[in-house]
């Protein structure tokens, strides 16, 4: 069962970065199933630390360092997270982080 990423209300995590990437996590537990067959975490991961190896603006090659959490009663492995690039075409890039 894959829960389904378009609608983790308060979890979905839209960041504008140079470069996109995804990490994983194996964690096992429940998960709440609707008649549709629609799978839900029963408490959504959070973003709860970030950090850059540059300080300032257009600087030359940034690290980005991310640290998702997954509550022990979400209800659902968590499969999957990807950080992806918004509005590539513009020098001005906006962090914008939905939890």
């Amino acid at each position: 069962m894959k829960p389904n990423i378009s609608s983790w209300a308060g979890a979905l995590l839209a960041i504008a970065l140079p470069s996109g990437f995804a990490l994983s996590t194996p964690l096992a537990a429940t998960a709440v199933q609707l008649a549709d067959g629609t799978v839900y975490f029963e408490q959504p991961p959070s973003l709860t630390d970030y950090g850059t190896t540059r300080t300032t603006t257009f600087a030359p090659n940034p690290t980005y360092y991310f640290t998702v959490t997954l509550p022990p009663n979400a209800g659902e492995p968590l499969q999957r997270v990807t950080i992806e690039q918004r509005d590539s075409g513009t020098f001005a890039r906006r962090v914008d982080y939905r939890l």
